[in-house]
């Protein structure tokens, strides 16, 4: 399956925002991180692991 970089590059994003203590869209968050899953099963537990602390956020929000 064909991995997008545009997907790649938001999920840094993403993430550096995160740890640099910003405030994410949790629900853009899941839905990259299930793009990603499915398209690169290599990376697929760790995305599906984010995805889920996604929806926890979102839930929490």
């Amino acid at each position: 399956m064909h991995i997008t970089w545009q997907h790649i590059r938001e999920m840094a994003a993403i993430l550096e925002a995160e740890v640099a203590g910003h405030s994410v869209d949790a629900d853009h968050a899941k839905r990259v991180a299930m793009a990603l899953a499915e398209q690169c099963p290599a990376v697929a537990n760790t995305m599906q692991r984010i995805a889920r602390r996604m929806e926890m956020q979102g839930e929490q929000a």
